[in-house]
């Protein structure tokens, strides 16, 4: 931790790792130009401005009403509204055209996101390209909000260590994550369990920031700047990813997820989810230890499936609800399964894998859990596109009996 408060009280390697953070946002979204500007006691500042082959420039708290270098309106609206401004074409915006630097610099096409932390504005993100329209695309405005944040609290942390001591700071840390915690956990007791791990991840999320700025900074000290640039990079790929997982409230599946998502970092995987993503599954009649063996299994094998050469790589996990069922898909790109298999996949013994040491029991396990608690399972397969397993799960009702002490049926 002592030298993790070191890495970011340097400003000479601070300054670096904060070049390299912008070069990449700057890269990811198509821009040519990115401020950064941050929100203290309701006014705005600009704290970084950097653009593409130019030398970097953090401004220490400049005011935004003396920036001269963007467009100050766009940046004044998305704070104050808490909205996202996409110009495809900036001088012909019905309500920006007038602004001063737009009528003398005439960029293009400009993107300005708000930065939220608990639905409170910290600051906003702003980017441009000078010579060209329709650049940047609304599917990867939640990539930038991501990496925007970070950088937002990367800054914010070096102010505290310039103000506080180490103990001091450490404190304040630990009251502002059991604060976090205590508001994020608010479950009911069959959940226990599964809130506590992820009390575990959280504190583990803590560890690798430390770790990710102490190997940034020795990297920047020995002035390895392309090992940084590519460390850094990855280490971007990492948040938007925990930010996928985070999005899903039930914990079960949180930490199922959990446990996937470094394997799909290093395998280049896109590990997605979408649906309802807030479901809680109060109304679960199958046993959470099922529940979590069944998600893990359709993953595992999501994951496993996806051929060497397949260009999409993605493996997305849908949630529904209905009246009377929950609904949750699993699907993956780039793989086929033959009819002929399909008709098989759910029997014991059966398997598509090649290796000799699967038992081919994964899937029929699956089946029959799912069966004894009034569920099914699905697969669906389209050539050239990839493989869907759904799974309904039967919600308690009025009569529902409560089988939980009863066997699966599972020999």
């Amino acid at each position: 931790m002592m030298k993790a408060s070191q890495a970011i009280s340097n400003e000479a390697v601070f300054q670096q790792m904060l070049e390299s953070i912008m070069t990449i946002l700057l890269e990811n979204a198509g821009a040519d130009k990115g401020l950064l500007v941050l929100e203290r006691n309701g006014r705005l500042f600009v704290e970084v401005e950097k653009a593409l082959h130019t030398p970097f420039e953090s401004l220490h708290s400049a005011s935004l009403d003396d920036c001269r270098s963007a467009a100050v309106t766009v940046i004044q609206y998305a704070a104050r509204t808490g909205e996202t401004v996409l110009l495809h074409d900036a001088a012909v915006s019905d309500i920006f055209a007038r602004d001063a630097y737009i009528l003398t610099q005439q960029p293009k096409s400009i993107l300005c996101v708000p930065i939220l932390k608990q639905s409170k504005l910290i600051g906003a993100l702003y980017l441009e390209n000078s010579l060209a329209s329709h650049v940047f695309q609304e599917e990867r405005l939640d990539t930038l909000k991501l990496l925007a944040a970070e950088v937002a609290m990367l800054i914010e942390n070096s102010k505290l260590y310039d103000h506080l001591k180490y103990k001091d700071y450490k404190l304040q840390l630990m009251e502002e994550q059991e604060k976090n915690i205590r508001l994020q956990l608010d479950e009911k007791e069959r959940w226990v369990q599964s809130a506590e791990a992820t009390m575990l991840n959280i504190r583990k999320a803590q560890h690798e920031l430390i770790n990710n700025v102490q190997t940034v900074h020795a990297l920047l000290m020995m002035n390895k700047f392309d090992m940084a640039k590519e460390y850094i990079s990855v280490w971007c790929k990492e948040i938007v990813q925990q930010s996928v997982i985070g999005s899903v409230e039930f914990p079960v599946l949180g930490v199922v997820l959990s446990n996937l998502s470094l394997i799909c970092i290093a395998e280049k995987i896109d590990l997605q989810v979408a649906g309802k993503l807030d479901c809680t599954f109060e109304e679960l009649t199958l046993p959470i230890c099922y529940f979590s063996s069944i998600m893990h299994n359709l993953l595992k094998n999501a994951v496993e499936a996806i051929p060497a050469d397949d260009l999409l790589r993605t493996v997305r996990l849908t949630i529904e609800e209905a009246e009377d069922r929950y609904t949750i898909s699993v699907f993956n790109s780039g793989s086929y399964v033959m009819e002929e298999d399909r008709l098989n996949i759910f029997e014991k013994g059966f398997s598509t894998k090649s290796d000799v040491t699967n038992s081919g029991l994964g899937l029929h396990i699956v089946k029959n859990y799912l069966q004894h608690y009034g569920g099914c399972v699905e697969c669906h397969s389209d050539p050239g596109k990839g493989t869907t397993f759904t799974v309904h799960l039967r919600k308690k009702g009025p009569g529902t009996i409560h089988e939980g002490a009863v066997a699966a049926g599972l020999n």
